[in-house]
């Protein structure tokens, strides 16, 4: 099979998320995930424990903030960001 591919916008976020503030951190990392829908971008990569902070003592201290797939974090980021894009 003869496939074309085609090219497409990606972003890669860089973001300082605070420490025990989920809600927080999903609220301004939307935003800026969002920005990058809105400027055409089809693939956003995040940092990796962006909604939580990044240091904790032991998974105990981080399980107040620890979300289910799917959970609060993928609700707020499922829906309506892809909506702002063409695609």
């Amino acid at each position: 099979m003869n496939e074309e591919k085609k090219a497409f916008k990606v972003a890669c976020i860089q973001f300082n998320p605070v420490l025990n503030k989920r809600n927080t951190n999903i609220e301004s990392l939307l935003k800026v995930v969002e920005e990058a829908a809105c400027h055409g971008a089809k693939l956003i990569v995040t940092p990796e424990m962006a909604t939580t902070g990044y240091y904790y003592k032991d998974r105990e201290a981080i399980s107040p903030f620890v979300d289910e797939i799917p959970g609060l974090t993928t609700s707020r980021f499922g829906c309506g960001v892809g909506n702002q894009t063409n695609s």
